[in-house]
């Protein structure tokens, strides 16, 4: 069996789904024959290019969902005589799924986080998610989806080192949030601030590291003015953003969302998760993680206490049980080592996608409007399309 797997780069190709997407592919390699990988979009991913030991063909597009990108994906595909493809992100699903049909190769599409969508997602007969959050959104529209939440890999963690002189600057407990530094993830960061500052309040020295592109230069102005006078190490360079989970080795206490919230616990950090509702970060332990995970650590589920004081007092006397409760239970809930084997049922399902016009059509619709939008091409249009 030899698998392609798709996905599209609309902006810098960084963030967690390409690391699942390498997670799940590494994972795999040993139970298939081989794989490759289809980075369609406007620029390659580091992220890919690191992880990924593997054949990477990267499609250049266009703004408009373009016939010559789907051309050179199909000659793609009947060169390298894939068995299986499997998207994770809608957008190269838009092409996959149309070459699929030339091709008669079965296809699946992950939909790997972020918020259930407000208008439209694509019609597939096989789909995977990540969180129950997404699976009772899909079930109440009566579309039957997997919930594979497993995506992180089981091979030994790698980790990287701080420049000596940032190392030294270090003081007191470490906290770690890696996070893309744009509109989308600035609550998290401003949160991660002023939980440093209690921390500090409460006697505990620490060190607060945020590791992120900038993806928004404003933002980024704005979290150094809010951010001045604190002990606050902010990492831009490429050097730690294209292998940010390589450095939760300097960690005693980590902010994480989605896949890097799984990679630390795994790890036996003492866990933080937004709880944007009540603008805070929150301290998982036993008592509340089915809660956050089922909404896949997003900050989208509303906690009715920090347990700001089980944290605290853990700090002062010690973390042996909470690393073991951790550990146990991201290894069964996160692991690929007891996860990989449902992607391989599946993939073996042969799942065919029919070809649905009117579907195709609305997809093409929305898969134009995110590449407008990224382009900065979209006020009129979106005005049309919301009808507002």
């Amino acid at each position: 069996m030899k698998v392609a797997y798709f996905i599209y780069t609309m902006h810098t190709g960084v963030g967690g789904h390409y690391f699942s997407l390498s997670s799940i592919a590494n994972e795999i390699a040993n139970k298939i024959d081989d794989f490759f990988v289809v980075n369609i979009g406007f620029d390659a991913s580091e992220v890919l290019n690191k992880e990924i030991n593997r054949s990477i063909y990267n499609v250049k597009d266009f703004l408009l969902p373009n016939p010559l990108t789907l051309l050179h994906i199909i000659k793609l595909l009947k060169k390298e005589k894939c068995n299986i493809i499997h998207c994770f992100d809608d957008n190269s699903f838009f092409y996959a799924r149309i070459a699929s049909q030339f091709l008669n190769i079965p296809i699946v599409l992950t939909k790997c986080g972020g918020p259930n969508p407000k208008l439209y997602y694509p019609q597939s007969n096989a789909v995977t998610v990540f969180s129950q959050e997404d699976k009772q959104y899909f079930n109440s529209r009566d579309r039957d989806v997997s919930l594979i939440a497993n995506r992180v890999g089981s091979t030994p963690f790698k980790s990287s080192y701080l420049q000596s002189s940032k190392k030294s600057d270090l003081s007191g407990k470490v906290i770690l949030c890696i996070s893309r530094i744009s509109t989308a993830y600035e609550n998290k960061i401003k949160q991660s601030i002023i939980f440093s500052r209690k921390l500090r309040e409460h006697g505990i020295t620490n060190t607060l590291i945020i590791i992120g592109v900038i993806e928004d230069p404003n933002v980024y102005v704005k979290l150094i003015e809010f951010s001045r006078f604190d002990n606050i190490m902010l990492l831009t360079e490429p050097t730690y953003t294209t292998k940010a989970s390589e450095f939760i080795h300097y960690a005693d206490l980590v902010v994480g969302t989605g896949r890097g919230f799984m990679e630390a616990a795994l790890q036996g950090k003492l866990m933080l998760c937004p709880d944007n509702a009540n603008k805070r970060l929150a301290f998982i332990d036993d008592s509340n993680i089915d809660l956050f995970f089922s909404r896949n650590f997003s900050g989208r589920y509303e906690a009715d206490n920090d347990n700001f004081t089980s944290l605290i007092d853990i700090l002062m006397n010690g973390d042996t049980d909470y690393k073991k409760m951790i550990i146990g239970y991201s290894d069964s809930k996160f692991s690929l080592r007891v996860g990989s084997e449902k992607y391989v049922q599946l993939y073996l399902d042969k799942p065919m996608n029919k070809l649905m016009i009117y579907d195709l059509c609305k997809h093409f619709v929305f898969f134009f409007y995110a590449k407008a939008n990224k382009g900065g091409k979209v006020s009129a249009f979106k005005k049309m399309l919301l009808g507002k």
